[in-house]
């Protein structure tokens, strides 16, 4: 006895998101996929049928059809990872980050208006605690002695 799948009754308020996310180029893949699954599975298509045109297995239009059927559209997002908690926020990062960037030794290092074209003479380059420049091959060549 062939098992059919729970009809999928896609409200009128859900219908407007899921045709943009399916046809969505800035969205994410994932989430245009599940938007197609959910469609096309309103159309009476059966989970098989789905798969096997979007090139999925059965059971990951299953799992969408029915998370859809459960949750409404919020339902096609993804959940929260488990996992340990961040420390920090993403505005905590940017404000670290920027803090780094823009630090008074690093707008030392980089004052120069030619920062951005280091082939030029005088470029003034971080430079290591001893004084020598960063990355420089005479440094390099000193710190391995001679006829090295």
């Amino acid at each position: 006895m062939a098992r059919h799948a729970q009809p999928v009754h896609i409200p009128p308020t859900s219908m407007p998101f899921l045709i943009k996310w399916s046809r969505g180029r800035k969205l994410s893949h994932p989430l245009a996929m599940r938007a197609k699954i959910v469609l096309m599975s309103s159309e009476g298509r059966t989970d098989v049928a789905i798969a096997q045109a979007l090139r999925f297995h059965v059971n990951t239009a299953r799992k969408w059809r029915l998370r859809f059927i459960r949750d409404g559209h919020e339902g096609l997002n993804d959940a929260p990872r488990s996992g340990k908690p961040r420390k920090h926020d993403h505005v905590e990062i940017r404000v670290a980050i920027l803090k780094t960037i823009l630090s008074e030794s690093a707008l030392r290092a980089w004052h120069r208006s030619d920062a951005g074209r280091p082939w030029r003479r005088g470029w003034d380059s971080p430079r290591t605690s001893s004084g020598e420049r960063c990355g420089s091959r005479a440094s390099a060549s000193r710190r391995r002695g001679p006829g090295a």
